[in-house]
């Protein structure tokens, strides 16, 4: 009887001691500002950053792709919109302050552009494969993607158009009364 306790509490402990090993060794990654606080919206000309904690020691390369469901074991160039990519980031870079910038929320077209309106995900693969493995990081973990918004200009502008054309035409339907 004494033997099975002595058995199952080091089962347990162990099974614990496992568990606690593969969270940390994943770590976590978040979109983030320059200060490494977790930022789910970003609006145009604001850069977009990286951040991670308690990440492998490792140079993985590091992705913004349109949000979808990850399951693991996905190819990220061929099953993912890409929409842009740093090689070889070093956990040390992912975790120190500032962060790893991303790029920029723009529609220039420049090379590291973040287009908006968009979701997306920024995800690290660890071991540089190519492929999403299910105990890489990535940031829905702590959110959905993040979000771009588009300027306050872009939706102002044909909102007034559509109100300016209502009142045109009731002027205009008065007036012939």
């Amino acid at each position: 009887m004494k033997k099975t306790k002595i058995i199952a509490i080091l089962t347990v402990f162990t099974s614990l001691l496992v568990l606690t090993g593969i969270v940390v060794a994943a770590g976590v990654i978040w979109a983030s500002d320059i200060s490494r606080v977790n930022t789910h919206t970003f609006a145009p000309g604001e850069n977009v950053y990286a951040s991670g904690a308690e990440l492998p020691d490792m140079q993985g390369d590091l992705y913004v792709t349109e949000n979808r469901a990850w399951s693991g074991g996905e190819d990220i160039n061929a099953e993912a919109t890409v929409i842009l990519k740093r090689n070889n980031v070093p956990d040390e870079d992912l975790e120190a302050t500032p962060p790893v910038l991303l790029g920029k929320v723009s529609n220039d077209g420049t090379l590291y552009d973040i287009p908006y309106p968009g979701k997306y995900d920024v995800l690290w693969d660890a071991d540089n494969d190519g492929y999403f493995d299910a105990d890489e990081p990535i940031d829905y973990i702590e959110c959905e993607g993040f979000e771009t918004i588009p300027e306050f200009a872009t939706i102002a502008i044909p909102a007034v158009a559509i109100l300016g054309l209502f009142l045109f035409f009731n002027h205009r339907k008065h007036k012939e009364k």
